[in-house]
């Protein structure tokens, strides 16, 4: 650190200090357009006036030196062309120059096309082939017109324009496409390309056929595994009917749903690659980032013997390779994790197709390091002609590399579960900032979705700045967090010096005094503002303003919600967005005037609490009488045409109908949608009259009723009728017990001594208090019914965009925000939905949260009664993370498809593995826990694109585990662990099992059982089974019985690396050390804590990640 001998004298304004800077760091930046500049950024410490903090600073020079770095060549682009002529042909070879259309080829043929571009001068190959283009794939439903029925069924039922089955669509669909052949116009135009690409023996040769739907393979949305390809296709007959096949699974249940849970057309046009198969050594995909973490350091490789598809569909465990690239694109083996490859997938030469084969070389890495550098080179000339991180499939045969598709990685850059709980958030400028919930709390006690955060908190954020400009009184910032409104409360109003004033503003907001508690930290932070005194002066004249004219408020909020109109006819989805954002302005003002009517109550009752408090002789707060806050609410306690006041007594009268026209029994006995439809006949006499007009003044309240994806009773009006029901079960409490009170009853009931003078002051001031209140609730119900009024445009505008396709559900749009739903109207894009799903399963967390009424600094949730330190880890199992995050849930497992049914929202789902038909499971579930699997596999993929927590290759997970357990998954650090809760009886720790790979490939499962004098350790090790204690089969508490010692009694004796018997030992083992440390921090801390990896000498092992 270095010392600035520069100490310097600045003033701004009324801001008079000394600052000294310390640079801490420095780094350089050149810019301009001849590189002309050079920025000094340095972190420095800075102390000011004797108080220290940190913060950067930045020192701009002329630059005469020009580029200080070599200037580089940029590679052409690869880009898809958006515009093309001739759309009418049936087949374009990969190297045609129009093949590089997504919506002539599909995004799986254009990637190929594109990737053939880039092969010239380059060290790989790209297997020659064909595409069947849009053109073919719409030239066979016009012959099948019988398909083109059922496609449009299936799109009006999958838009919730009419009721249907969408299973037994998408089958009969898919059985339709596999019950017709190509016609022979098509035959001869793909017979024609394959001869011209593979000669007359062309018969002769193996394809690859898969399918390539317009949008696959985009930047938004992969359709990773979602449609078939077929492998080993020889001969015309076969090429034929794969060709059939590959457009029929577009239309399978899970690929359908896959796209309308993106958003996208469920009917999406469809072409076709054919391509010449490579009989690989080894095949495998390479990630240019770490697909995990996505480190773009870090490139990962994961490889086994045979066809790529062992791989991809996670039938094998294959290897592992880590690169590591340098800034300037230099590149090491960075690790290397072996996985077993017992199982390689080769082409079956007789009965066509690919077989299952075991592998003969499973303990080598089946990729030498010369090819995995010379593939990761590759893989960077193919990132940078694309200008992204890529996922590429390749395959190596006798030592050339063969590279079958090059596709966006779409998972990275996803928000973190953490920036998605605050991305809304306000700031929080130092840590004596103080946030409430006060006030805006009330109305809004728990979460918000983005829309309503979008419309609500910017409208009170910006009011609140507006009347500190006006008045400079209440606060000066009112920043908020997208889980509760929290004003930040910095600074009083600057005219009140006194604590007991401080005391009155405390009470404007919070309804009670603070004491001392709050006033010294808002003093040291704006101790240093000044503020003229005639702008306290014009500042408080400015506040006396509005309950002068508070019925005027009042009339012009009513006549600005009358003009305000949306009309909700549209069907249009551009139109009735227009109209909503015509809305705006009107929902803007009717909150306004709602504030200044909520700051005229207040002030109208702190007049009254002042001259009350007067001849108190006291000046500290702590001595303010509690007795004038209560004289005041008992004034205000009668208070005309309180709109509000109105809901509880119109229930009562028609509980109290009910009952006197003897229907009491007959409408409580009704379901609460029955007693609506009897409400509104004409069997219910006066009572129909009286529901509809309760509906008609309120029916567009609710529950949390700022809230716009709240319905109201209007929607809902069975949450009104559930209340009239219970009503009429209690007739006694039905009667009015509230007396009214007149003012001069009033002053006679207040308890705080008055003098003559004070008497005449609150006889002046009760009536406009009262009145007051009035206005408030008023102004309250016109920006309500506002808010309302943009909840049916945003209804009607979710309606259309369903019924468009655009979105999967209507409920959807209230976790967007306006501009948002702006973007997905133009683009209709899949990272949109992802994005706003992901912020859906997050709300029952945010809503679980409560905030204290003051914060400090940045505000942190109350915790619950129940948290990490009365639970403990019973069973803990390791394997690979391949989706990073950490959830806490019951898990629930599943061992085949045939019951995935059962899964609930926001389990842990813990399954042998997963394939495309577990995909419409995958937004219900909150994490993911494979036995099978590697990095690319299908479940891995998927929870990556979902933004899901994920462990794969976690051997005997769905044994360990039961289902309804409460699990935490992390995704992080490779773990899922058994949580049980700590009890009064414990007097010894809860049972620790902890299941990992061993240094010979195998899996062992170590019970470390601590009850009382017994410790038990099993191991399999293969076929043989070696116990470690002395202990019966049922004294292992919290075990699966399949993991269970089944021998009553075995002498303790330890094993070494090379399986000899030695004595115990009492010395604690690094293991036993590491287990300990582990379940002491479960025990401390909120987070669930692993046992970190022991360094060791540089070698490859089986199952484990080792540095090199």
């Amino acid at each position: 650190m270095t010392r600035s001998s520069d100490i310097c004298r600045l003033v701004l304004g009324h801001l008079d200090c000394h600052i000294t800077v310390e640079k801490n760091q420095e780094q350089i930046l050149y810019v301009g357009e001849q590189w002309n500049s050079r920025i000094h950024e340095q972190f420095t410490n800075v102390t000011m006036k004797g108080i220290k903090g940190w913060g950067v600073t930045e020192y701009l020079y002329r630059n005469d030196d020009g580029c200080p770095v070599p200037l580089q060549t940029s590679l052409p682009m690869l880009k898809e062309l958006e515009h093309v002529r001739d759309r009418g042909v049936l087949t374009l070879s990969f190297d045609a120059s129009v093949c590089s259309a997504s919506l002539l080829v599909g995004g799986k043929g254009t990637q190929l096309a594109l990737l053939s571009q880039l092969m010239t001068d380059s060290k790989f190959l790209v297997p020659r082939g064909f595409c069947l283009t849009v053109a073919a794939y719409k030239k066979h439903l016009h012959n099948n017109r019988t398909l083109l029925g059922c496609i449009q069924m299936l799109e009006d039922v999958a838009y919730r324009r009419k009721q249907g089955d969408l299973y037994e669509i998408t089958k009969s669909i898919v059985d339709g496409f596999n019950a017709t052949q190509l016609s022979e116009e098509t035959q001869k135009a793909v017979f024609q390309q394959a001869s011209k690409q593979f000669g007359d023996a062309w018969e002769q040769t193996t394809f690859a056929v898969r399918s390539s739907a317009v949008g696959e393979d985009g930047a938004d949305v992969s359709y990773a595994g979602q449609m078939e390809t077929f492998l080993g296709v020889k001969g015309r007959n076969e090429l034929a009917n794969a060709i059939v096949q590959c457009w029929a699974s577009s239309f399978t249940y899970q690929a359908m749903e896959y796209r309308r849970n993106h958003g996208q057309a469920v009917a999406a046009d469809m072409g076709v690659c054919v391509q010449e198969m490579v009989q690989a050594d080894a095949a495998g995909v390479l990630f240019t980032r770490d697909p995990v973490s996505g480190n773009p350091g870090v490139m990962a490789i994961n490889v086994s013997y045979g066809l790529g598809e062992a791989v991809v569909s996670g039938v094998t465990e294959p290897d592992t390779i880590y690169l590591q690239r340098s800034f300037y694109d230099k590149l090491s083996i960075k690790d290397k994790v072996l996985g077993s490859k017992k199982t390689q997938m080769v082409v079956d030469s007789q009965a066509g197709g690919v077989k299952e084969i075991e592998t003969a070389y499973s303990n080598e890495c089946c990729l030498t390091d010369i090819i995995a550098i010379e593939l990761g080179r590759i893989g960077i000339l193919v990132e940078h002609s694309f200008s992204d991180p890529r996922d590429i499939e390749f395959a190596v045969k006798d030592g050339q590399i063969y590279l079958l598709q090059a596709r966006p990685i779409t998972f990275l850059n996803i928000e973190s579960d953490y920036e998605l709980m605050h991305e809304q958030d306000g700031p929080v400028i130092a840590d004596q900032d103080l946030f409430t919930t006060a006030n805006a709390g009330e109305m809004m006690p728990q979460a918000m979705t983005p829309l309503t955060a979008d419309h609500f908190l910017q409208a009170l954020t910006s009011l609140v700045h507006l009347m500190h400009q006006e008045y400079f009184c209440l606060y000066r910032q009112a920043s908020f967090t997208m889980t509760q409104g929290l004003y930040n409360m910095n600074e009083y109003t600057v005219g009140l010096d006194t604590e007991k004033s401080c005391a009155f503003a405390d009470t404007m907001m919070f309804g009670r005094s603070f004491g001392r508690k709050y006033l010294p930290i808002i003093r040291q932070r704006y101790h240093m503002t000044y503020v003229p005194f005639y702008k306290k002066i014009l500042g408080k004249l400015r506040a006396y303003r509005d309950p002068l004219r508070a019925k005027n408020i009042v009339e012009r909020a009513k006549m600005e919600m009358s003009n305000m109109r949306i009309d909700v006819t549209h069907t249009d989805v551009n139109r009735m967005f227009n109209e909503l954002e015509k809305g705006f302005h009107p929902a803007f003002v009717a909150w306004n005037y709602h504030i200044r009517t909520s700051g005229t109550s207040a002030m109208w009752s702190n007049i009254m609490r002042m001259v009350l408090e007067r001849d108190s002789s006291s000046k500290r707060i702590d001595d303010v009488s509690s007795s004038s806050m209560s004289d005041v609410a008992m004034l205000l306690s009668t208070c005309p045409d309180v709109l509000s006041a109105d809901v509880p007594s119109a229930l009562r009268s028609m509980a109290r109908a009910v009952i006197n026209n003897g229907r009491a029994p007959f409408f409580h006995s009704l379901m609460p949608e029955t007693a609506v439809q009897w409400l509104r006949s004409d069997a219910s006499g006066e009572l129909k009259q009286m529901f509809d007009q309760f509906m008609n003044a309120h029916g567009h309240r609710c529950v949390r009723e700022a809230e716009l994806m709240e319905k109201p009773w209007r929607m809902e009006p069975e949450q009104v009728v559930k209340t009239i029901q219970e009503m009429t079960k209690s007739p006694s409490q039905l009667t009015e017990t509230k007396k009214y009170m007149t003012e001069e009853e009033a002053l006679v009931n207040i308890k705080t001594p008055l003098g003559f003078i004070q008497r005449k002051i609150i006889h002046f001031l009760l009536p406009r208090a009262r009145q007051a209140v009035s206005y408030r609730e008023a102004t309250k119900g016109t920006a309500i019914k506002g808010t309302d009024n943009m909840r049916q445009g945003y209804r009607r505008l979710a309606e259309l965009l369903e019924q468009e396709g655009r979105l999967p559900d209507r409920e959807l749009i209230f976790f967007f925000t306006h501009s948002e739903i702006r973007k997905l109207i133009a683009t209709r894009s899949a990272k949109l939905i992802n994005k706003a799903m992901r912020r859906r399963k997050l709300m029952p967390t945010l809503m679980a949260m409560q905030f204290p009424m003051v914060s400090g600094g940045l505000p942190e949730p109350i915790e619950d009664e129940f948290n990490e330190e009365d639970a403990l880890i019973t069973v803990k199992l390791s394997g690979m993370p391949v989706s990073h995050g950490v959830v806490r849930a019951k898990c629930r497992v599943v061992k085949s498809l045939e019951d995935a049914a059962s899964i609930q929202h926001g389990e842990i789902l813990i399954v042998p593995y997963t394939d495309i038909g577990w995909s419409p499971y995958f937004p219900l579930i909150s994490g993911l826990c494979t036995e099978l699997g590697g990095l690319l596999s299908h479940g891995a993929v998927v929870a990556r694109e979902y933004g899901l927590p994920c462990l794969v290759s976690a051997e005997k997970a769905t044994i360990v585990f039961t289902t309804g357990e409460e699990v935490i998954l992390d995704g992080t650090l490779g773990t899922i662990a058994k949580v049980s809760h700590k009890t009064h009886s414990d007097t010894v720790a809860s049972p620790n099992t902890e299941i990992k790979m061993t240094a010979d490939g195998a899996k062992s499962i170590s019970l470390d059982i601590v009850d009382k004098d017994n410790t038990v350790v099993f191991e399999e090790r293969g076929n043989e089974e070696t116990e470690r204690s002395a202990i019966t089969k049922n004294d292992v508490v919290g075990v699966p019985d399949e993991i269970k010692p089944h021998t009553s009694e075995v002498k303790r004796r330890n094993i070494n690396n090379n399986g000899v018997n030695e004595e115990p030992s009492n010395t604690p083992t690094a293991e036993d050390t590491l287990v300990a440390e582990t379940t002491q921090k479960l025990d401390t801390t909120p987070t669930v804590e692993t046992t970190p990896e022991v360094e060791t000498t540089p070698t490859i092992k089986t199952g484990q990640r080792q540095e090199q």
